[in-house]
């Protein structure tokens, strides 16, 4: 039980280490690719993979992740299911494997390679049979491999920005509230003063001043 923990918790380790590394250099993100799913790819697309990436700016790494892809862009982490021989004869595994997949990550896309107009009647079929809610996770069928892995980089970068905007424009709104709180504390301050002095002036001129 203690060796298994010490597992769970070197690889949490490593994994933030990764994530770390990558917003503190000049690289756009990092790419993390399963050892499984690696293994059971042609070379050649591995290498398009690693060149695709390096040309974008984005590092590679090859891990043990439960997911076939996991992007991290700042503080984005978006995991992604690349099926890139669906099989027409076994389509509960893949639907099995999303579900649970989904239950462990916020931000999951699948990406499936129909290349046959069988296998595209296949997934279809199979999406609804499954009862797959619209969106959740989230499907992009490809018609080539390159083509998928080019959408999924395009959506971790996306996700990135979209999360440096947001935080950026939060950073603008509360720094705004910032200096309207302020200009009216002071408001509030400078009238009361003025009160003060009012009421100072008042007395000393033997004025009577009404209560309010």
């Amino acid at each position: 039980m203690e060796m298994a923990n010490m597992k769970n918790s070197n690889y949490r380790e490593s994994i933030l280490s990764y994530c770390s590394n990558a917003s503190n250099s000049s690289v756009a993100g990092v790419c993390m690719m399963s050892n499984t799913w690696k293994d059971e790819q042609h070379p050649p697309f591995i290498n398009f993979i690693s060149s695709f990436l390096s040309a974008n700016y984005f590092r590679l790494n090859f891990v043990p992740i439960a997911p076939d892809f996991m992007f991290n862009c700042g503080d984005v982490s978006v995991a992604f299911m690349f099926v890139t021989n669906w099989d027409c004869n076994d389509s509960s595994s893949i639907f099995y494997r999303v579900q649970k997949l989904k239950g462990q990550f916020a931000n999951l896309y699948v990406v499936v390679t129909l290349l046959t107009k069988e296998r595209n009647d296949s997934f279809v079929c199979s999406y609804f049979k499954y009862g797959i809610e619209l969106g959740g996770p989230i499907f992009m069928p490809v018609q080539d491999l390159e083509m998928g892995f080019e959408k999924m980089l395009k959506i971790a970068h996306a996700r990135g920005i979209c999360l440096d905007l947001f935080v950026s424009i939060l950073g603008l709104v509360l720094f705004l509230v910032y200096v309207l709180e302020k200009l009216r504390t002071e408001r509030l301050q400078s009238n009361f003063v003025y009160g003060i002095e009012e009421r100072v002036v008042s007395y000393r001129d033997g004025k009577q001043i009404p209560r309010g």
